[in-house]
């Protein structure tokens, strides 16, 4: 009976710490914005509710973080672009990174739209597991160009803001990461 109360003590502490944590995560973003933008730094643009895309609406905290993927995502796909065009035509890889770019762009777009509130079919609205594949896929082959073309994914990422420089960055390094697992 002794060692039931003493685990029903530690559940209920780490509960206190992860409900603790939340509220101080919800604090700094009201304060702050966004907590990717805070925590990365970057023109101040996606912390003052401006939507990220540049279009100049003033975003709620939410659709705000809906255009942050979509823009996240659309970083991702002159990668994929790049190295499908590397690949010979009839390389079946190719047509994967060519299906996956249109994917990602087609992703992009409905968050964007969602984010501006426009209308999109709920059929068409990624879901968070759809988007975590897809990003998966995509920091593979950051990964993947960055070992075969070094020099374009070092032009590419000195021609991004900050903030998207170390998104490739993390990209490169996640896809890395999971090329050792694999193997």
């Amino acid at each position: 009976m002794a060692v039931v109360v003493d685990v029903l003590k530690v559940v209920v502490g780490i509960a206190a710490f992860l409900a603790a944590f939340y509220l101080v995560a919800r604090f700094w973003s009201m304060l702050f914005g966004d907590a990717r933008a805070a925590l990365m730094g970057g023109d101040g643009s996606k912390r003052s509710g401006d939507c990220p895309c540049g279009c100049g609406r003033s975003l709620g905290w939410q659709k705000r973080r809906t255009a942050l993927h979509a823009m996240d995502v659309q970083v991702g796909l002159p990668i994929l672009e790049r190295l499908a065009a590397s690949l010979p035509r009839d390389d079946p890889d190719r047509s994967e990174f060519v299906g996956s770019h249109r994917y990602g762009a087609g992703m992009a777009r409905v968050m964007l739209k969602m984010a501006h509130g426009e209308q999109v079919l709920t059929a068409a609205i990624p879901s968070p597991r759809d988007l975590a594949r897809w990003r998966e896929g995509t920091n593979v082959a950051a990964a993947v160009l960055a070992a075969e073309d070094p020099e374009w994914i070092a032009d590419y990422r000195t021609s991004l803001p900050t903030d998207d420089r170390k998104l490739v960055d993390s990209m490169v390094t996640t896809g890395t990461l999971t090329l050792q697992q694999r193997r």
